[in-house]
């Protein structure tokens, strides 16, 4: 992860700790400790049926909910004021579609910038876990 995309969701402390697993697994999950304080938590799973973020029984999940735009075509995703969800294909070895959930439970500035924050944070990382995973498409 580049500090370009994390750092905006991160509040200020003295020591970071990242707790995770294999993304190999899934589901595999991710925390971002500041101060013992979680403030990231993901999620991120392989599947092999298309998971709608918009699907009206995820709605739950999100404040404000919208559809995430400037993405890859090929993705679908949902923003809200703390969490956002990207599914994309993945033509590769394990699974059809990889998923990835991202709550923050701060970040800096106002809740449209926090948002726009989140999404890149998210793009950036589906796009690695993505790479990690061997996924071709």
């Amino acid at each position: 992860m580049r500090e370009k995309t994390t750092s905006p969701l991160l509040p200020d402390g003295k020591h970071l700790e990242e707790r995770s697993g294999s993304l190999e697994d899934s589901p595999s999950f991710c925390k971002l400790l500041v101060d013992k304080s979680l403030v990231i938590s993901i999620t991120t799973y392989q599947a092999d049926e298309y998971y709608d973020p918009m699907d009206p029984k995820e709605a739950h999940r999100f404040s404000n909910r919208a559809k995430m735009k400037n993405i890859p075509a090929e993705w679908s995703g949902a923003i809200g004021d703390n969490y956002s969800t990207i599914t994309t294909k993945c033509t590769g070895p394990s699974a059809k579609y990889v998923v990835t959930e991202i709550s923050a439970k701060s970040g800096n500035g106002e809740t449209a910038k926090r948002r726009k924050d989140i999404q890149n944070f998210a793009t950036e990382f589906t796009g690695g876990v993505k790479k990690k995973i061997g996924c071709t498409q």
